[in-house]
């Protein structure tokens, strides 16, 4: 986390590992998360300081049973330059395993905490 923005948003920083082929980058995201309703977080890229020139992402949690659901929905677009063709399908691949990983970093402190 890096602070909240005069809004109420907080500002969060990620920082991904993307390889296709021999070609690999470390991606820089900074995005403006808030609450936009129970169960709800979205977000806005801030390309000022990240390695997108756009992107929008929403978490949606439930309660499923005896777990939760969560859902992701992200809309991206680089400004970098990506490889053709399977490019952007590594990448994606890429960018969901962080989004896996962060969601388990969120479970951990979640448990950390009852």
């Amino acid at each position: 986390m890096l602070g909240r923005d005069p809004d109420g948003s907080t500002r969060v920083h990620t920082r991904s590992r993307v390889c296709v082929w021999v070609f690999c980058k470390t991606l820089e995201h900074v995005q403006r998360m808030r609450q936009s309703g129970p169960g709800r977080l979205e977000a806005d890229s801030v390309p000022q300081l990240s390695d997108f020139a756009y992107g929008f992402t929403r978490w949606e949690l439930a309660p499923e049973g005896d777990g939760t659901r969560f859902e992701l929905r992200a809309e991206l677009r680089p400004g970098f330059w990506v490889p053709p063709l399977l490019g952007p399908l590594l990448i994606e691949r890429g960018l969901s395993s962080s989004a896996l990983q962060a969601l388990e970093g969120l479970e951990r402190e979640s448990r950390a905490r009852r």
